[in-house]
């Protein structure tokens, strides 16, 4: 029962901190950068700051996400050199995983399944954030997506992927194959990637379950930064980082 409490705080939570939030400050800044450019990072920062402090008032979550952070900066500095984006990869566990990346990285934008748009409030914040649809078992529209994800990039915008394309089921012991296809996107970018680990958020909030337990996350880099132009095709890429990726979620798996 306590589970099923906590996710209906964290219901309560989400549209008591983002509704507020979104009229008072994030939509006024998205109808400001349509004439002034420049106010569209002051919206990104504005929702960054909103889902952080949404996850800040679950008592039930703890999470720990400075070194992610701190080789964030360095990739970014990285790829501002030469004129892209990052693309960051990792692990996918857990409806969680989305909302710590939101909450600790402004700009970002997330490769998501389409029904997420569709749904109310959410899907407006999905939009106007710029996040990237993706359709299931749809190739057109997801050839589209890696479009867009070598449009950002390009323009020098930080990009997550979850290359599972999927969260993994409840047990699962360590990290599915990768789909090879924002990889090649990064290679032909040239943009740096960034892998990245996700620990802790199965046990807090596994796939197919309401109920959400009290836990600790933790997001971790795994260094160096990855230079696609190392490796000879898309698939040795992706299969070198998701190899790193789940020696480094065994390692210290929880």
């Amino acid at each position: 029962m306590r589970g099923y409490l906590r996710f209906g705080w964290l219901v309560l939570a989400s549209l008591g901190v983002g509704i507020p939030m979104a009229l008072v400050a994030y939509f006024p800044c998205l109808l400001i950068s349509l004439g002034i450019p420049e106010f569209r990072a002051h919206a990104d920062r504005i929702l960054r700051k909103s889902v952080d402090l949404m996850l800040r008032t679950q008592s039930w979550l703890r999470f720990e996400t400075a070194d992610f952070e701190r080789a964030l900066a360095e990739a970014r500095a990285v790829a501002a050199r030469r004129g892209t984006g990052v693309l960051l990869v990792a692990n996918h566990r857990s409806h969680l995983d989305m909302f710590l990346l939101l909450a600790r990285v402004a700009g970002i934008r997330v490769l998501a399944k389409s029904g997420l748009f569709a749904v109310p409030f959410l899907g407006v914040i999905m939009w106007t954030s710029r996040q990237i649809p993706v359709r299931r078992r749809d190739l057109r529209a997801f050839v589209a997506a890696m479009d867009v994800i070598g449009e950002r990039l390009a323009a020098g915008e930080v990009v997550h992927v979850f290359p599972e394309m999927t969260r993994a089921e409840p047990g699962f012991p360590g990290v599915a194959p990768f789909n090879p296809a924002p990889f090649l996107v990064a290679q032909k970018i040239g943009a740096p990637i960034l892998p990245f680990v996700i620990r802790g958020t199965s046990a807090i909030w596994p796939k197919g379950s309401f109920a959400i337990r009290t836990g600790s996350a933790v997001v971790d880099p795994l260094a160096p930064i990855v230079e696609p132009a190392a490796f000879s095709g898309a698939k040795e890429l992706a299969e070198e980082c998701r190899a790193a990726i789940e020696a480094a979620y065994r390692g210290g798996r929880a």
